[in-house]
C-alpha cells in the first residue's frame, strides 16, 4: 500500500465531526489500497516544519484545513530537495482554493476527488521570497481576512467576513497610496487604492479573472485607481464581464517590484488570508518554483 499523509489543522473552519469524517477518510483511501497517516498542526508554522523535515515516502501529502494551511505546505515543500506531490482537502471558511482545484464542498467528495484527479504543475509565488499560493496584496478590504474574529469565522462561516467588509466599506473610506511597481524594466508611479496579485480566478469568494491559470508563469495585479467604493465595486464587475476597467489597471506579468512611498501609514499585507507580519516599504514579487499538486480532473485554470 502507497502512503498519503494529511496535515490537519485542528483550528481551522468547524470541527465538529471530524473524528467521523476522519474515520470515513481512513476508510475511503483503503479501499483504494492507500494507507492514510493523520498528523495534527500544533501552531502556527507547524505544517510547513512538518514537511520540510519528514523523510518518509508519500505519494501524497494534503492539508486539511483553510487555504492558509496550504499555504504552509507549500512553504515546507519548496525548501525539499525532493518535493511532495500536493494536495488540499477544503475545511476552512472560504475555501477559495476549492474552487481553483475544481474540488467538492463537501469534504469527503473533496478527498475522493484528489485521489482519482490528477496531477498538475503549480506556480508558487513569493512575496520576498516568502511562498504564497494564490493571493497577496495591500489596501482596502484586504485586511479583511486576518481581521475577522476567529470565533466569528467559525460561527458565520463566510458571512463573517461579508460582514466586516461592508462595515469597513460604510464607515471607512478608502486611502490613497504613492506607489513605485517595475516590471518589465519599466518604473512607473501610480497613487492606490489597492494592490492585489494573484494567479488564482477565485479570491475571498469572488471569481475576478476568467482566464488566469495557475502554471504558465505569469500572474496578475490588479491596481485600484481610485477611493470611491462605489467605483471600485462597478470596476470588479467590468472586470469580469469585459475584462477591463477604467477604474483599475490590469498587469499581467512573471515579476513585479513594489515600493510605498505614501507617507501615510498603511496596513500589513494580506497573503492568502494571513497576516504578512513583515512591513517594508519595498517588495518584490515573483515566481519562486513550480510544484506539483493534485487536482480534480474537471480543474480548469491550467496548461497541460
Amino acid at each position: 500500500m502507497e502512503n498519503i499523509l494529511i496535515i490537519h489543522n485542528p483550528y481551522s473552519g468547524n470541527q465538529k465531526n471530524f473524528d467521523d469524517i476522519k474515520n470515513k477518510l481512513i476508510k475511503i483511501a483503503g479501499e483504494q489500497s492507500f494507507n492514510l497517516e493523520f498528523i495534527e498542526t500544533k501552531k502556527k508554522h507547524h505544517a510547513t516544519k512538518i514537511v520540510k523535515n519528514t523523510t518518509k515516502n508519500y505519494k501524497y501529502v494534503f492539508s486539511m484545513g483553510g487555504d492558509g494551511t496550504f499555504n504552509e505546505l507549500v512553504a515546507g515543500n519548496v525548501k525539499r530537495e525532493n518535493p511532495y506531490v500536493l494536495g488540499h482537502i477544503p475545511y476552512g471558511t472560504t475555501n477559495d482554493l476549492r474552487v481553483s482545484f475544481g474540488l467538492s464542498n463537501d469534504t469527503l467528495c473533496a478527498f475522493n476527488d484528489l485521489i482519482n484527479g490528477k496531477s498538475v504543475s503549480y506556480d508558487v509565488l513569493s512575496v520576498n521570497n516568502t511562498p504564497f499560493t494564490y493571493a497577496a496584496g495591500f489596501g482596502k478590504l484586504l485586511s479583511i481576512p486576518y481581521e475577522t474574529e476567529k470565533k466569528n469565522k467559525v460561527k458565520y462561516g463566510y458571512l463573517a467576513y461579508f460582514s466586516d467588509g461592508v462595515r469597513d466599506i460604510l464607515t471607512k473610506k478608502a486611502k490613497l497610496y504613492k506607489v513605485n511597481y517595475e516590471t518589465n524594466g519599466k518604473i512607473r508611479q501610480i497613487n492606490t487604492s489597492l494592490l492585489l496579485i494573484s494567479n488564482s480566478n477565485q479570491m475571498g469568494g469572488l471569481s475576478i479573472y476568467k482566464d488566469s491559470y495557475m502554471n504558465d508563469s505569469k500572474f496578475e495585479v490588479l491596481i485600484g485607481k481610485t477611493n470611491s467604493i462605489i467605483k471600485l465595486a462597478i470596476g470588479f464587475l467590468q472586470i469580469q464581464k469585459f475584462k477591463k476597467s477604467k477604474y483599475y489597471k490590469i498587469i499581467r506579468t512573471d515579476n513585479l517590484k513594489v515600493k510605498i512611498e505614501s507617507n501615510e501609514d498603511y496596513k500589513n499585507w494580506c497573503i492568502d488570508g494571513e497576516k504578512y507580519e513583515k512591513k517594508p516599504k519595498e517588495y518584490n514579487i515573483k515566481i519562486l518554483k513550480k510544484i506539483k499538486c493534485r487536482v480534480s480532473k474537471k480543474a480548469k485554470g491550467y496548461i497541460s
